[in-house]
């Protein structure tokens, strides 16, 4: 399992892995100063083995690629405006899919070359996690899902 920790005042914000069982804790990702990122929405692609986030604080998405040690930008505000407070990321097929507070909707962009962003869904209050599922998975009615992505679009 990942997470992001951050203490502006007392820590380097960094994102943390674990077995889950809470064993064998590591630091994953170091990322910088002490108040010098946010990192919120993580997404972990298993078969290439990246992990992807959102930094509200640079209003930026990156990727890091373990087999590589490559760390990189996807795309950041300057480039897009729907970028401005990013909070939750999903991972469906060629997308990754983000929530961002400030448009109040949901957007996606291609996740290899950081474009053809699309606004997938606008005009909601402060969405804050996004979750993608291929539609031939049942869900559940009654499950606390933020959103259902039909795969079709994807």
């Amino acid at each position: 399992m990942y997470w992001t920790h951050l203490n502006y005042w007392s820590q380097k914000p960094k994102i943390e892995r674990a077995d889950l069982d809470g064993s064998n804790r590591k630091i994953a990702i170091q990322l910088g100063c002490y108040g010098d990122a946010y990192p919120s929405g993580l997404a972990l692609d298993v078969t290439k083995n990246w992990l992807y986030w959102v930094d509200r604080y640079h209003d930026k998405l990156e990727v890091y690629e373990f087999p590589t040690s490559t760390r990189r930008e996807i795309i950041r505000s300057d480039e897009e405006a729907f970028l401005t407070n990013p909070t939750g990321l999903a991972l469906f097929r060629n997308h990754l899919f983000w929530t961002d507070s400030s448009w109040n909707g949901i957007y996606r962009v291609d996740r290899e070359t950081g474009g053809n962003v699309e606004n997938v869904m606008s005009n909601l209050y402060y969405p804050v996690s996004v979750h993608a599922y291929d539609n031939s998975v049942t869900v559940s009615p009654g499950m606390n899902s933020n959103l259902i992505i039909n795969s079709a679009k994807s």
